[in-house]
């Protein structure tokens, strides 16, 4: 039986997600938010209409995460629009190289901009961005990918950043060094894909089950 909460302390975020026991798992241990890949070049790719069928799966168990996101590459503001009709999603994450005028054609859509952050000098990019997303997400800076790499982002960096939108952290993250970031970084929230993973898209058990056992542990368990 799963006894395991989420803290409220920071909020946990599951991405890639590609099968219903996954997103099950993730929410019964107290998952804030599970992510939807809708960029087919990665290998944690799900349709629209699998997500659909899946989040209705979750709801007549009576499990609802608070956010659905769906995370999107470069995508135009139509794509976007009917993935959303077609998932049924309540949120856009945009993980590719977003223009700020994208921002503004959704702002009617709960958005995550994720940013991908080489040295100091990209931290100036972020003020176009200020309030037109809800959250900004932070991933590690890999030549050629857009996320689920297991690299770590530079801690270093985010924490010279100063926003008033809740920050998410990202890149690499596994059961044994969430909590640090957490300590480190005091995030909104933290995203992990690869390092609770058997496979890119196959949750494994024992890490979602680690990862909230000690966020739990360190925060006081709230079952």
């Amino acid at each position: 039986m799963v006894q395991v909460k989420a803290v409220e302390a920071v909020k946990v975020k599951i991405c890639g997600i590609t099968r219903a026991e996954d997103a099950i798992l993730a929410l019964q241990l107290g998952a804030w938010a599970l992510g939807f890949i809708f960029y087919e070049k990665s290998p944690r790719y799900i349709a629209p209409e699998k997500v659909k069928l899946l989040l209705a799966d979750l709801q007549r168990r009576g499990l609802k995460p608070s956010h659905a996101v769906g995370v999107f590459v470069d995508a135009d503001e139509k794509a976007i629009r009917e993935t959303i009709r077609l998932s049924g999603i309540d949120t856009v994450q945009l993980h590719g190289d977003e223009p700020a005028e994208l921002l503004e054609q959704l702002k009617d859509v709960r958005i995550f901009k994720a940013f991908r952050l080489r040295d100091k000098a990209d931290i100036a990019m972020i003020a176009k961005y200020e309030g037109a997303a809800d959250a900004f997400l932070f991933d590690a800076a890999v030549a050629g990918a857009y996320g689920g790499t297991g690299q770590q982002s530079d801690w270093d960096l985010l924490a010279q950043i100063h926003s008033r939108t809740p920050l998410i952290v990202s890149g690499g993250l596994k059961p044994d060094n969430a909590l640090a970031a957490v300590q480190r970084l005091n995030p909104f929230a933290l995203d992990l894909s690869s390092g609770v993973e058997s496979a890119p898209g196959i949750k494994d058990p024992e890490k979602l089950q680690q990862l909230f056992k000690k966020l739990g542990e360190a925060h006081g368990d709230r079952t």
